[in-house]
């Protein structure tokens, strides 16, 4: 029970992840549900179709229910009073003091995923990648990279060869010697079975540990991580 209370709350940060900032200032109030989602509420979702992202969630007050708009510009109900949601968590893991590995410059660095939590089987993850069925899903990827200069993240669709969503910019120096992490979220609605990667492209390339830097702790490395909520 407690660990799918934590899970219940764990939500709360990933769905505010996924809304555009439009669509958040011009609210003037948020609703909660008994699974914990927050949105915006508006009066009339179609209103926001043309200015709000693939992935943005809202509270329709007029239908009483939480939409997210799909990759199709279709609103979608995410929740009612009967209906819950299933959590999965992929992620790197290396020995003790082992880094991430070497990035490649200006190019699209796959990133490792090699461990599972999925105890309610939404997930299958292999060489990397990871295949969910049709449904509705808020994934949430983040992920560290050593000296990069610019770098962001995607969420790649394997299977349709195509950019399923674009994380936020990011930069620093590699002047620096400092990680930085990546961001990337956003609402996947699939009709069949579909294969995901997580890409991040990097401008600085760096040797041995350009994926991470190991923290030497005794405990486990952990570098990419991602979160899979299915929602439908």
């Amino acid at each position: 029970m407690e660990g799918n209370m934590k899970n219940k709350n764990r939500i709360v940060a990933i769905l505010l992840a996924t809304m555009s900032l439009s669509a958040i200032a011009s609210q003037s109030s948020f609703v909660r549900d008994a699974f914990d989602f927050i949105a915006p509420t508006v009066t009339d979702k179609d209103n926001l179709t043309n200015t709000a992202q693939y992935g943005t969630i809202v509270y329709d007050n007029t239908d009483g229910n939480f939409v997210g708009l799909d990759n199709t510009g279709s609103w979608q109900q995410l929740t009612n009073s009967s209906q819950s949601f299933k959590y999965a968590k992929l992620w790197e893991q290396e020995s003790d003091s082992t880094a991430g590995g070497t990035s490649t410059g200006s190019s699209w660095n796959t990133r490792v995923l090699n461990q599972e939590s999925d105890p309610y089987g939404i997930v299958t993850l292999s060489s990397n990648r990871f295949t969910l069925e049709a449904g509705t899903y808020v994934i949430r990827v983040h992920a560290p990279a050593y000296k990069p200069t610019s770098h962001r993240l995607r969420i790649y669709n394997y299977s349709d060869s195509s950019t399923e969503h674009l994380g936020t910019n990011y930069h620093i120096d590699s002047a620096v010697n400092a990680t930085d992490i990546a961001e990337v979220s956003g609402l996947v609605t699939i009709s069949a079975q579909k294969t995901f990667q997580v890409d991040h492209w990097i401008e600085n390339g760096v040797t041995s540990n350009g994926l991470g830097t190991a923290s030497g702790d005794s405990e486990v490395e952990v570098y990419t991580t991602v979160e899979i909520i299915q929602l439908q």
